[in-house]
């Protein structure tokens, strides 16, 4: 059995792994030894099936930890870690195994390279998930619309962050990228030439993004009317809004229309909304007897659903040489419903009329008797 000594000097150079070794593996090809080619392959796949099995033990405890509290969250971001975890574990065992082959000079280099890129990955992944738990566990537990749409907008910023910190760090590994990005940097005018003119749209769409999160003139949930279609706020990125419409489409608005162009927002305030029937009808209709058909309507059960409770108005809103127009004016609790309790009210206040054809608009004629010429 080695000792710990003879562990330590077997993965440093000269040590008794490179001294034991047979000469015929010790022929070089192309920067390595043939020891050390037979080598690599092997110590993927260790590392491979080493992380595989590390992790496997690893998810099992944090697993058992996490089910023993009562919280959710936890168990959501143990199963964030299963695969960065993973990936992490690959990394360190290759960049271990690096060692004991020995490997240096321009090889060395792109091991580090190898081992440095699946660590940034790894970890940029797992910040990703992470903050992706984060953002579910708050909005989950919030139901204020203005709760939500900070942590949509605020895990959309974060997102692009990490994704960015991610890449510059990825290639910082590369001398080219840094000589070239010193030499960016280094010129305040160039650099205020390409914030200017190749970042300008870009960077205005962040920052109304983060006037929107702010000032808030929409919501997650919020039903709104955008260039005359009605539909719902469904997601809020950090430089497009996605509004369903009511026929199930996906309208993509830049995030800048809702601060530069007026719009409606049904739900601002409160989620009630009027709706007006307007119907033309004879003179000889009663009125009373209308205003009594729209109460009974509204009673109802299928209205009920519909209607606030409050709102019932029937008015004579105007008259011409033929008909006078009667608005019937309904509340409906939600604006999603309130086209539907109109549907509803009109088709009611037809029927009506149809049992009163008087009602219905006419036209009169009156005849004039011209006496004969004398």
């Amino acid at each position: 059995m080695l000792s710990a000594d003879a562990v330590i000097a077997a993965i440093t150079p000269g040590g008794w792994l490179e001294k034991h070794l047979p000469d015929f593996l010790k022929t070089e090809y192309f920067a390595l030894e043939l020891w050390q080619w037979l080598g690599l392959p092997l110590a993927i796949v260790l590392a491979l099936v080493l992380s595989r099995l590390l992790e496997w033990l690893l998810m099992r405890g944090a697993h058992k930890l996490a089910k023993a509290t009562t919280a959710s969250w936890d168990d959501e971001l143990v199963a964030a870690l299963e695969g960065p975890l993973r990936w992490s574990l690959v990394a360190l065992l290759v960049h271990a195994f690096a060692q004991v082959l020995l490997l240096e000079g321009q090889p060395r280099r792109l091991a580090d390279l190898a081992v440095n890129s699946l660590l940034i990955s790894a970890v940029a992944r797992l910040a990703l998930r992470s903050l992706r738990v984060a953002t579910q566990a708050g909005s989950s537990r919030s139901t204020d619309p203005s709760a939500r749409t900070h942590f949509a907008v605020t895990h959309r910023l974060l997102e692009v962050g990490i994704i960015v910190v991610a890449a510059a760090v990825f290639l910082m590994q590369f001398e080219v990228v840094r000589t070239v990005g010193v030499s960016l940097l280094a010129s305040a005018g160039v650099v205020s030439v390409v914030i200017g003119l190749a970042a300008q749209k870009s960077i205005g769409q962040l920052l109304a993004g983060l006037q929107l999160s702010i000032t808030q003139p929409i919501r997650l949930g919020d039903l709104v009317v955008v260039d005359g279609q009605f539909g719902t706020v469904e997601e809020i990125r950090l430089t497009f809004v996605v509004v369903r419409t009511w026929d199930l489409r996906r309208m993509v608005v830049p995030i800048s229309f809702f601060l530069d162009k007026t719009f409606e927002n049904w739900s601002r305030a409160t989620t009630e909304l009027l709706g007006a029937v307007v119907l033309k009808v004879d003179y000889s209709a009663d009125v009373g007897a209308l205003r009594e058909e729209l109460s009974a309507v509204l009673a109802r059960p299928d209205v009920q659903a519909l209607w606030d409770g409050r709102t019932r108005e029937v008015s004579v809103t105007d008259a011409d040489d033929k008909t006078m127009s009667v608005r019937f004016l309904v509340g409906a609790k939600l604006p999603s419903q309130a086209f539907d309790l109109r549907c509803l009210v009109r088709e009611s206040m037809l029927a009506c009329l149809a049992r009163h054809p008087t009602w219905l608009p006419r036209a009169r004629a009156e005849s004039v008797v011209v006496p004969a010429p004398q």
